[in-house]
């Protein structure tokens, strides 16, 4: 009887506090869908066996980015998130690919954005990109967050 009061006790002193607040928050998927998008520079949800994913995945890597990836199928609540990214952006698909908090899209819309700024080579030292306009080839910008901000 006592452990069950101590366990009650303690329960409500940490609501009182605030803390499952912050819990609940965090395990709502709407929370955490809007936390990964506003959280990170380069966010993906993804699905670990998707070649979609896979290639979205590749675009930010060959530019030396680091992107937050969320791989739906690897976890519980991932159908959750889908259905949250469907209300939020109008698709269950993935993947589903955010940039400084602003939806680009899936794999395909990913790929045209990045032919339309123009279209990214590599410097001789392969560390610094730059941004060339397809037709003249003539650098329009340098910097891969110069291409991030323009996504």
């Amino acid at each position: 009887m006592v452990k069950v009061w101590v366990k009650a006790v303690f329960v409500l002193l940490v609501i009182s506090i605030g803390g499952p607040k912050l819990a609940l928050a965090s395990n709502s998927p709407s929370a955490f869908v809007q936390n990964v998008i506003y959280s990170n520079r380069i966010a993906i949800f993804s699905k670990s066996y998707c070649p979609y994913s896979v290639r979205a995945k590749k675009i930010f890597n060959e530019l030396h980015e680091q992107a937050f990836i969320v791989e739906l199928d690897l976890r519980d609540d991932g159908y959750k998130i889908q259905d949250v990214l469907l209300e939020l952006v109008g698709r269950r698909t993935v993947p589903q690919v955010f940039v400084n908090g602003k939806h680009v899209g899936g794999s395909d819309d990913l790929r045209t954005a990045v032919q339309n700024v123009g279209g990214f080579c590599c410097s001789s030292d392969r560390k610094t990109w730059r941004l060339k306009d397809l037709k003249t080839g003539r650098t329009i910008g340098c910097g891969v967050e110069h291409a991030l901000n323009i996504l």
